[in-house]
């Protein structure tokens, strides 16, 4: 079976992302001299956002090697693609050091002399050892990626039973590294942007995110490529749309049972170093912002998606697929601006231009990893269509 002819992309299409990009580029630089307090998170909100999506999408390579699954050879390709973003997400972490001054207060030695909370990390939170442990989890992250993209890329070709065991051990080996690394690196980023607060729950929330926006983010380009003429053809793709509906479905639900998990215990607790992280972000002007942020992840796909017709129609998952990734945005938001602005909404011009050069870097890293990349159905999703 050949691959549909790819449809040409406009002048247009192609133009957009170096335009977002270049628009978040001097927006950032001119905010340095005139906004550092508003360009600093929201740089390091697009960072992390880039960094969990690439990471996100080598997860579920990993996964779908390591449990044995065949219905996903489809989209694979498509996740193989999102994975090229993490070198370059790394390297956009090099800048960082200039605002850590800016954006955490363990950053600040006069802070940590007058603070003991502060003072008793002073020798695991210093600038030099959490750029360190940054360069170690990154070099982590993309070596075994890359394994683990390229062990993937023979199973869709003639998948022999041997190339698949591959992808496996390639796939535990990844998983291995990111678990510990992830954790240590959201409390170096994220957690550490609040001065008191300490969760158990902290790297287990942001790995359902990061999970539930990868899915989500897989299924809409895959969708759009389908529909562009640019996505291998799949007989079998009413089921793959199901599968893609089910993992949407399922991760949404596991993320807002560890978002009500630890909101729970630390409304019960009410422990003075933990609830000023939720009186922040539920009372005043981000309260809007957190209810979206469960509405958007949480209600509305497990509402919409409940049904198996829903899971099945394309323009429906796709549209659910959306409004999971404005939710991840609003998340992103309360993770990363709350902590640093506190009660006080920014005025988010200055973080809505430098978060759409985030979006443009995605969009020209996307484009430039898929072009000419189409790859050829797999025969085992050949086989199950005609089965």
């Amino acid at each position: 079976m050949t691959v549909a002819p790819a449809l040409p992309r406009s002048s247009r299409g192609r133009r957009t992302p170096i335009v977002l990009l270049a628009l978040g580029g001097a927006t950032f630089a001119a905010g340095l001299f005139r906004a550092p307090a508003a360009v600093w998170p929201a740089y390091l909100a697009s960072v992390f956002a880039l960094t969990t999506v690439g990471l996100g999408a080598a997860v579920f390579v990993a996964l779908h090697h390591v449990t044995g699954a065949r219905w996903g050879r489809a989209v694979l390709p498509v996740a193989h693609a999102v994975t090229t973003v993490l070198p370059w997400a790394g390297l956009a972490h090099l800048v960082l050091p200039f605002g850590v001054a800016t954006l955490h207060p363990w950053a600040d030695p006069a802070a940590v002399a007058a603070d003991h909370a502060l003072s008793g990390r002073a020798g695991w939170m210093t600038v030099p050892w959490v750029i360190g442990r940054t360069a170690v989890a990154f070099g982590a992250w993309v070596l075994l990626a890359r394994v683990l993209v390229a062990r993937s890329r023979a199973t869709t070709t003639d998948s022999p039973a041997g190339a698949r065991s591959a992808a496996a051990r390639a796939g535990v080996r990844f998983l291995l590294a990111f678990a510990p690394t992830f954790s240590v690196y959201g409390f170096d980023w994220v957690l550490s942007l609040e001065r008191t607060f300490a969760s158990t729950m902290f790297a287990v929330y942001h790995f359902s995110g990061l999970f539930l926006g990868a899915v989500a983010l897989v299924t809409i380009l895959a969708i759009r490529r389908r529909r562009s003429g640019r996505l291998a053809p799949d007989p079998a793709w009413s089921e793959t749309l199901h599968d893609l509906g089910k993992l949407v479905f399922a991760f949404a639900f596991f993320w807002g049972y560890i978002w009500y998990c630890q909101y729970m215990l630390i409304w019960y607790t009410n422990l003075p170093e933990e609830t000023p992280h939720y009186v922040i972000r539920h009372r005043g002007a981000w309260e809007p912002v957190a209810v979206l942020n469960v509405v958007l992840q949480w209600l509305v796909p497990f509402v919409i998606l409940m049904p198996r017709a829903m899971k099945r129609n394309e323009t429906v998952l796709l549209r659910v697929c959306a409004v999971v990734l404005v939710g991840r945005v609003a998340d992103l938001a309360l993770a990363v601006l709350a902590p640093v602005h506190g009660a006080a909404l920014p005025g988010l011009a200055w973080e809505l231009g430098v978060s759409l050069g985030g979006v443009g870097a995605f969009l020209v890293l996307w484009r430039r990893a898929t072009d000419g990349s189409d790859e050829p159905p797999t025969t085992d999703v050949v086989a199950r269509a005609q089965a």
